[in-house]
């Protein structure tokens, strides 16, 4: 048997292994998936190739490694475009043709502005209907004010619930305050 085995470590065939089983130092053949008994505690084992396996852990880390940058890019790619999308909205909000508070504004046109809310409505009501006598009496019953063309006023708040495209102002030579369809007012 001895024999044989120096036959075998002279071809290369033989290596030495421990057992993880036992934990003893054992000769198993060199060439892998070949099934041999641990002399010692008589355990079937079998051989595999170390380097195939080491390629095998390599390539897996390298797949892991790749999928970890390609979701690092992922992500960031998804911040800048967060980023860009707020940025736009921002500057779109900034842009937005806003009333400014400071500013003084011109009336374009005689008309006769409802005091509060309710009085817009009620009058916008009347406008839809055709219901002039309705309008005449809300204007008889001093729930407007009448503005004239070319009076100055100043924006007391840019907005007022219901009826987006009104101001609140304030006429400058009086104090009177009504809501103003905004395409009545102009920058001075």
């Amino acid at each position: 048997m001895k024999q044989s085995n120096i036959k075998m470590e002279k071809k290369g065939e033989i290596a030495m292994v421990e057992c993880p089983s036992c934990n003893r130092v054992i000769e198993a053949p060199a060439k892998s998936d070949i099934i041999f008994e641990c002399p010692h505690c008589h355990k079937e084992l079998i051989t595999f190739d170390k380097h195939k396996e080491q390629l095998q852990k390599q390539y897996n880390n390298n797949m892991k490694q790749k999928m970890q940058e390609s979701i690092k890019q992922k992500k960031q790619l998804l911040i800048w475009g967060c980023i860009i999308t707020f940025l736009c909205l921002f500057v779109y909000t900034s842009i937005i043709d806003k009333p400014d508070m400071h500013a003084i504004y011109i009336i374009t046109k005689d008309y006769d502005a409802a005091i509060n809310v309710e009085v817009e409505k009620a009058l916008v009501k009347a406008a839809v209907d055709g219901d002039r006598m309705k309008t005449l009496e809300i204007i008889g019953n001093k729930q407007t004010i009448h503005f004239y063309q070319g009076d100055q006023v100043k924006i007391t708040r840019d907005v007022v619930r219901g009826f987006p495209d009104h101001y609140r102002v304030e006429r400058l030579s009086d104090g009177a305050s009504a809501l103003m369809p905004v395409k009545y007012l102009v920058k001075k």
